[in-house]
């Protein structure tokens, strides 16, 4: 996987070496990225043969690395721009609210009001709504609308997309 990308090898005058990794800026339905090396690394484990290879990555002097997992990182970062744009407050809209303060449990977060709303499931719904903050269109929508839940018809299809 290393030798697909571009590396700069390290160089002992100035102490800089790197691997420029080849991500695929938008590799994936909803438009995320892509990259099978650096993107899908995991944490060093002893047993886990090859593990070892995130923790051999170094960061020039005076800088950090810094990684973050955040559920639905990209819907809040979403919610949080579109309401502070349109309304001035977070959580002013449905959408917003259902980001902030709706719980997976209760099934009032996006994903369950969505699957509930337009009768498709969870995992189905966060297709879509992924989908729908990357800037998939109408047309998209409507096809997985329609993939999703057979029943429907052309037109209702595109009403609830």
């Amino acid at each position: 996987r290393i030798l697909s990308q571009l590396i700069i090898p390290y160089d002992a005058d100035n102490g800089d070496g790197s691997i420029l990794p080849r991500v695929v800026v938008c590799g994936t339905v909803t438009r995320r990225a892509v990259e099978p090396t650096w993107l899908t690394a995991s944490n060093s484990y002893p047993e886990r043969l090859g593990s070892e290879l995130k923790g051999m990555i170094q960061c020039p002097d005076g800088y950090s690395y810094v990684g973050a997992d955040v559920d639905s990182q990209e819907l809040w970062i979403a919610s949080l721009l579109g309401d502070s744009y349109f309304c001035g407050i977070q959580g002013a809209t449905g959408l917003g609210w259902m980001t902030l303060k709706g719980e997976r449990s209760k099934s009032t977060d996006m994903h369950s009001v969505t699957a509930a709303t337009i009768n498709i499931t969870r995992d189905e719904a966060k297709v879509l709504n992924y989908a729908r903050i990357y800037g998939s269109g109408m047309e998209f929508a409507s096809r997985f609308l329609k993939q999703s839940n057979p029943s429907l018809s052309e037109q209702e299809a595109k009403m609830k997309a």
